[in-house]
């Protein structure tokens, strides 16, 4: 007897029974796995990848195995806009990738795309605010202790370097690129930041600082500078918004960090505006010249994600380090390889996202619930201010982890739903 007939007929056999047992057991166990490949993006790609797979596989054999379909009646209707948007996008990679300037090979970046999973297996898997809670908690924790680990490291390099050695050659980059690692600490960091703002005294900041800060720090120690714009600016709307002590001790220890910090550090800083004398500024803007020419002579399609530095070259001859991997621009990239109706996509989602964060924001009361949907929308924020400045829609680590936190407000709403 399946799942669907126990429980159309309100059948409690023995034989229903274990099998509920069974489901609530594989549920914790893909819950589990979840938790696990997002707290594992901050220190084994390897590891992040076998919880992928393994949580993925076993919500497929849930789905087949209850005769199900994977969401309720009321998820369904909360992604639905959702996932039209995305299977736009979708369709327009697949055929921009047919139809591209250079189309050998073409589909094998495509595998990357199967990460939208992760959005609606966390919607699908979620059945309780606990878990989510507990998941939330482990994964900070988590990148804390491997944020401590990274700047015992780095204390050592520093107190060792050559005296010629510049900073920018020991920053932190010991599990990954660091601007995958910045925005990976950034968007974890800004998801539970708002918890400050919950009244339970002296004890539960202290306990978030302790989480926070070797985060923060190590996420500073990786000298992205786009993360430091991203950050700033969702820093200071929780503290306009939410916590306006907040606001004014962050902008006095800010100015006081600055004021302490190393002068190569300052000059890292002071290089943000520096679009003359800035390698990789001037590249960055080499790079968004050009893609707006790619952009003009294939707008349908766009030039399809594949060889894109040997595209990039039929237009500019490569002249420094780095220049026509990517545009460094999450917007112009994809309206370079998709063309517009991607772009139509791509933009869809993310601005019907962002509207259903909001009105979460504004529907769910409870004290907890509503700080982590803020948090998750600051997330939201600079994933998208970051991706001005870098393709970080098209690293694996940092879509896994932004798909997740995107859902987070989903997973509130609806189980406040069931509950009310």
């Amino acid at each position: 007897m399946s799942i669907k007939s126990c429980t159309k007929f309100s059948i409690k056999t023995p034989s229903c029974m274990n099998k509920e047992v069974l489901y609530k057991r594989l549920d914790k166990i893909i819950v589990f796995f979840i938790m696990l490949h997002m707290a594992s993006l901050s220190f084994s790609i390897a590891l992040a990848s076998i919880s992928f797979g393994t949580w993925t596989v076993l919500w497929i054999f849930k789905i087949i195995s209850k005769k199900q379909p994977p969401f309720t009646e009321n998820e369904f209707r909360e992604i639905r806009l959702i996932t039209a948007f995305l299977l736009l996008y979708l369709l327009l990679e697949f055929l921009s990738r047919t139809f591209a300037v250079i189309p050998e090979g073409a589909y094998s970046g495509f595998k990357r795309l199967i990460l939208v999973l992760v959005f609606f297996g966390a919607i699908s898997n979620f059945k309780n605010l606990s878990e989510l809670k507990n998941s939330i908690i482990a994964i900070a924790v988590i990148f804390a202790l491997i944020s401590i680990y990274e700047l015992i490291r780095f204390s050592i390099s520093y107190i060792n370097r050559p005296p010629d050695k510049a900073m920018i050659d020991i920053r932190i980059s010991y599990f990954a690129h660091p601007l995958t690692i910045a925005e990976i600490k950034m968007m974890v960091i800004l998801l539970i930041l708002p918890l400050y703002s919950l009244k339970k005294g002296f004890r539960k900041n202290l306990l978030l600082t302790l989480i926070l800060l070797p985060i923060f720090i190590s996420m500073v120690l990786t000298m992205s500078r786009n993360v430091y714009i991203a950050s700033f600016i969702c820093i200071l709307l929780y503290g306009i918004f939410l916590n306006r002590k907040f606001l004014v001790g962050f902008i006095l220890l800010s100015v006081i960090a600055f004021l302490l910090m190393p002068y190569q550090m300052k000059e890292r800083v002071y290089s943000i505006t520096d679009t003359q004398n800035n390698e990789s500024n001037r590249s960055r803007i080499m790079m968004w010249k050009t893609g707006w020419q790619m952009i003009k002579d294939h707008p349908w399609l766009g030039i399809g994600d594949n060889e894109f530095m040997k595209v990039y070259s039929m237009y500019k001859k490569i002249e420094i380090t780095g220049e026509g991997s990517h545009l460094h621009n999450n917007f112009l990239m994809v309206l370079c390889v998709t063309g517009i109706f991607g772009f139509i996509g791509f933009v869809g989602f993310l601005t019907t996202v962002f509207l259903k964060q909001i009105k979460y924001f504004n529907a769910i009361k409870s004290s907890a619930e509503h700080l982590i949907i803020f948090g998750s929308i600051l997330s939201f924020l600079a994933f998208n201010i970051a991706g001005l400045f870098e393709w970080d829609f098209g690293s694996w680590q940092v879509l896994s982890l932004f798909l997740f936190i995107i859902s987070i407000p989903f997973i509130i709403f609806t189980n406040k739903l069931k509950t009310d």
